[in-house]
């Protein structure tokens, strides 16, 4: 055989096995991809998830009002215990371990695995056994809520607990319960139809620290999934859960098969939430919320200068500690089914008819525009038009005959009289009143750090003219009585608390609208100066609400408001226009009480609501007597 022909023989006998081997490799990488990385998948990588710590939220002395309380999960990686002797003498140790019923546990794995191997029947045998053991390799929850002392033998002893996992996790915890749940809101885990939701917007990759590659987000993503979520609900919880929640972390592991070892490939520390100080006082907010008790209603404390919440009461509350998952059934219905709307933050979310507290809207609206004058006086005798007993004031209800006499502004606002500003917003004229009642924050939001604000109703006469294209019989147009019941803030007039709260601070503050907010900032908050062109008409209403606490003959003197230091004003919101429908409870007035302390230099403004609950000078004003107390008393050594 020549030389030519031996060298043809070896070479082709050199090519059969490298053929044969590039074959395979073709087939692995091409043919079979999807089963060979699969391979890989279940048997050489695992990539364990680090939660981290959600930020805590503390009240402005640093007293802890929200935080993570550190909780255990024990889940299994059952293609680690394939061996059924193993998996069984591991789940009796897990058992005795957790103080957990054997049978029940043994009953659960082995029914999980064999769902699993059932899972894949109509499957090809390699794709079955590919898909099989994925989901073998997918970790199983089997305990949670366990605290440290439990799990410390699985952790010390793993090689006892072969297929074990225990991951650290954590429980919200409300240290103070119910006291400022609607500040504070609360978490819960994702809602049905918010994961795919929140998967495709991107939020669960936005929460992984940085590091972390596509490929291994999808791993994380298809084993261990982000059920586990938790995010805020209401309050502050919500409104700053971007900042609160942290960023996961993860550690990629992988197994080297041949030598039973494992080795970290990366490890990303999870990235803990930012910590947050809220305005609030915790001492002042019990307080607050313990003069409510029992009623329905709303209180708010505010700083006059900054604009900072120091309370916020909503009667009824919740506790947040009982929504954390699982929520009772019954806790359920009593959130989320009840009339009385516990969850509902009464000062931001509820709007209610203001009454009398308008007037000082009513006074600037006509002092500034040179309606009246601060020395313009209009005569009570009991009703607008005596001859025809309509238009009453409140005097004409406890006799016949009675009335206020002749009322300069000052006495208007210290008696409180209808009759003084029927006249007093008929003179200034609806484009006035809206103009001054939208310039005093009414008719739109605060802008108060929570989200679920209401605007309320500032009317005026297109509000009107649209409002009445859906009411059957409305007039349209605005008329002279609408100006007169707006005047006295009856009508179609709605606000919440935390508007008459930043009402009360600007009078307070020399005409200076400051923003409510909860979260303490080294940023000082934006400030709209009133345009006052008449500053006598601020002190007339200053020296009014003097007059309702500290002068005889004030709506508000009978109280022991006389003795704090402070200036406000009563009112009685009527609820409806029937005396008869008016006695029962449902339709009773609301009861409202505003003012600031103290009289010179003022801190802080504050504003009672009770719902139906009548006078203003009888129920809210006792309540605002109690905060008001609490407030000195807690801040008796300030200059």
């Amino acid at each position: 055989m020549n030389y030519r022909k031996r060298l043809i023989i070896l070479t082709i006998l050199l090519l059969v096995p490298f053929t044969a081997i590039i074959g395979k490799l073709f087939s692995m990488q091409v043919i079979n991809h999807a089963y060979f990385e699969g391979e890989l998948h279940s048997k050489n990588n695992y990539i364990e998830v680090f939660k981290p710590a959600r930020g805590r939220i503390f009240d402005r002395n640093g007293n802890i009002l929200a935080c993570d309380q550190r909780e255990f999960e024990v889940h299994i990686l059952p293609i680690e215990l394939k061996n059924e002797d193993l998996l069984i003498t591991v789940l009796y140790r897990l058992s005795v371990t957790l103080n957990a019923d054997f049978e029940e546990l043994k009953k659960k794995v082995i029914g999980r695995i064999d769902a699993i191997n059932a899972k894949w029947d109509d499957k090809p045998a390699r794709e079955r056994k590919r898909l099989i053991e994925r989901d073998l390799n997918t970790p199983f929850k089997l305990f949670e809520h366990r605290q440290f002392e439990s799990i410390v033998p699985i952790d010390t002893s793993p090689e006892n607990f072969p297929g074990i996992i225990v991951r650290e996790t954590t429980r919200r915890v409300y240290p103070y319960g119910s006291t400022a749940s609607h500040i504070l809101g609360f978490v819960s885990p994702l809602y049905k139809g918010e994961y795919e939701q929140l998967l495709k917007s991107g939020y669960f990759r936005r929460h992984f620290a940085e590091g972390i590659e596509d490929e291994e987000f999808e791993y994380i993503q298809n084993v261990w999934g982000f059920m586990d979520e938790t995010v805020g609900r209401k309050g502050m919880e919500s409104y700053y859960d971007e900042y609160l929640k942290g960023k996961r972390g993860a550690m990629h592991i992988q197994k080297e098969i041949y030598h039973k070892t494992k080795k970290i490939v990366k490890e990303i520390p999870a990235e803990h939430g930012t910590d947050i100080y809220l305005s609030i006082d915790i001492e002042l907010q019990k307080r607050a919320e313990r003069a409510l008790f029992g009623k329905k209603g709303a209180i708010v404390i505010i700083d006059v200068q900054n604009g900072e919440i120091l309370a916020m009461a909503s009667c009824p509350d919740f506790d947040p500690n009982m929504l954390i998952s699982p929520v009772t059934r019954e806790y359920n219905e009593y959130v989320n089914f009840n009339p009385e709307t516990p969850m509902m933050n009464r000062a931001i979310e509820s709007v209610y008819p203001l009454g009398s507290i308008f007037k000082i809207a009513t006074s600037f609206a006509a002092l500034e525009e040179g309606k009246i004058s601060v020395g313009t006086e209009f005569t009570c005798n009991g009703y607008l038009f005596p001859e025809k007993k309509k238009m009453g004031c409140w005097i004409a209800k406890r006799g016949e005959g009675l009335g206020h006499g002749p009322l300069d502004v000052v006495g208007g606002l210290m008696h409180s009289c209808n009759v003084f500003f029927y006249n007093a917003g008929a003179k200034a004229g609806i484009d006035a009143l809206y103009k001054w009642g939208y310039t005093l924050g009414f008719g739109r939001k605060t802008g108060i750090d929570l989200f679920g604000e209401v605007e309320g109703i500032m009317p005026s006469r297109e509000w009107k003219r649209e409002y009445a294209k859906n009411v059957r019989g409305l007039d349209p147009v605005w008329r002279d009585a609408d100006s007169w019941n707006l005047g006295i803030g009856q009508g179609f007039l709605t606000v919440t608390p935390i508007q008459v709260a930043e009402m009360m601070s600007a009078i307070a503050n020399d005409g200076n609208l400051v923003t409510p907010h909860l979260l303490i900032t080294a940023e000082p908050m934006q400030k709209y100066k009133i345009p006052l062109t008449h500053p006598q008409a601020l002190e007339a209403i200053r020296k009014g609400l003097y007059a309702v606490v500290n002068e005889p003959g004030g709506t508000a003197y009978a109280t022991d408001l006389k003795n704090l230091n402070c200036c406000g004003k009563t009112s009685t919101a009527q609820v409806v226009s029937s005396e008869n429908l008016a006695q029962l409870a449902q339709y009773k007035d609301h009861a409202w009480f505003s003012g600031y302390a103290p009289i010179k230099n003022p801190k802080v403004a504050f504003v009672v609501l009770i719902e139906h609950g009548g006078s203003g000078g009888q129920a809210a004003a006792p309540v605002a007597v109690e905060i008001l107390r609490a407030y000195n008393d807690l801040n008796k050594n300030e200059k």
